[in-house]
């Protein structure tokens, strides 16, 4: 829960997370467009997603290596998160 693996594995979850949501189809809580394109604007411009329990900055990555890791979670579910 603490450290530089642990942040990026938080934003690759939050990523599979969505992904699941992005999939459901009439069942419960959705997503839209738009609140993706809102969660790509926080992940290019935050830091937030990416932080440990402890509130450290998991990692050095930039705004799109954000976007890469939690791409990765979105495609590949909890699995591509390690």
């Amino acid at each position: 829960v603490q450290g530089p693996v642990a942040g990026r594995r938080a934003l690759c979850l939050a990523g599979a997370y969505t992904g699941d949501l992005l999939m459901r189809s009439g069942r419960g809580y959705q997503l839209s467009p738009g609140d993706l394109d809102e969660a790509m604007h926080a992940l290019l411009a935050l830091d937030y997603a990416q932080r440990d329990a402890g509130g450290a900055v998991g990692g050095e990555e930039a705004g799109f290596e954000r976007v890469e890791i939690f791409r990765a979670g979105t495609l590949g579910g909890p699995p591509a998160c390690g």
